[in-house]
């Protein structure tokens, strides 16, 4: 079945949403932790989410479509989740960094199949690799915290 371009647009925002609550987590993350060789790190992968919002909003927008402002509900969970995790250090802090990038990596995997060609090639090309870079960066330097942790 062919994707329309409402689909499409709805199923775009949902990708959108979750990189919107992913950059309000890790400035989260960010504002919270005092690891200065993880605050580096963090604002390097926020960086990220933050092409990869913008290029959904585009996504959307070229489409006719508004694109989602917010995290909506997901991302009140999220922040929640992560400013308790912040409080507990810098290990569970990425912990929950890690859950949510895994999260936003199985919704590239489930959402890119509603999509319409040229949006699915994008997405499948550029945007969930790049997901999946950020996740194993994440969970790179969440082993170089506990390894530093543990010295």
């Amino acid at each position: 079945m062919q994707a329309t371009i409402d689909t499409t647009i709805d199923h775009l925002n949902v990708l959108l949403r979750g990189e919107l609550s992913a950059i309000e987590t890790y400035e989260q993350a960010i504002d919270r932790l005092e690891a200065p060789t993880a605050l580096t790190a963090l604002a390097r992968l926020r960086s990220r989410h933050v092409e990869r919002a913008d290029r959904l909003a585009d996504l959307v927008e070229v489409r006719g479509g508004r694109a989602a402002e917010s995290s909506g509900l997901w991302g009140a969970f999220v922040e929640a989740v992560e400013g308790t995790a912040a409080r507990l250090g810098a290990s569970a802090a990425l912990a929950a960094l890690e859950q949510g990038e895994e999260h936003n990596l199985e919704a590239y995997a489930s959402e890119w199949t509603e999509l319409d060609p040229p949006a699915r090639r994008i997405v499948a090309s550029d945007l969930m690799p790049a997901q999946l870079h950020t996740l194993q960066m994440l969970r790179h330097l969440r082993a170089e915290v506990d390894r530093a942790s543990r010295n």
